[in-house]
């Protein structure tokens, strides 16, 4: 991944309004360069590659089968065939770095601390998840129909 591709989604993430309700996050539109898009939509994992969130994460029981998940892991990656394995390597290695943990931390340090307070911060991991499952898009919208 070139610097230019990392000090774009930097900007990117470090730019985007925090937004509180219903919870903390960040809408980050075009995150990614596209040159780095297209390479990423490239070195989609197919499902054969992933395993099921279920046997990665406890979860619930009526959890959906649909959903997969491929941990950036080091040992997962390197199982991987080419040349899914030099992308996800390359981007693994960018995303689990310090420059883009610090700057979520800066994004979002004063709702971490209040989380977690001074206990251990949460660990460092990445994952690719793919849900297969057809979904209607509903509109949760007031008034009016949708």
């Amino acid at each position: 991944m070139s610097a230019s591709a990392e000090q774009y989604t930097l900007y990117q993430i470090a730019n985007a309004p925090l937004r509180e309700h219903p919870f903390p996050h960040i809408l980050v539109r075009d995150v990614f360069e596209p040159s780095l898009y297209q390479n990423l939509t490239r070195s989609i994992l197919p499902p054969e590659l992933m395993r099921p969130f279920k046997e990665e994460r406890p979860v619930n029981k009526k959890y959906p089968d649909e959903r997969f998940v491929f941990t950036l892991a080091r040992d997962r990656i390197d199982a991987l065939p080419q040349p899914y394995r030099a992308f996800w390597g390359e981007l693994a290695g960018w995303l689990l770095n310090s420059p883009f943990a610090v700057t979520l931390f800066n994004k979002f340090g004063p709702h971490i601390q209040r989380r977690f307070g001074d206990a251990r911060l949460p660990r460092t991991e990445a994952a690719k998840v793919r849900h297969t499952a057809r979904h209607r898009p509903r509109c949760r919208c007031g008034g009016g129909s949708g």
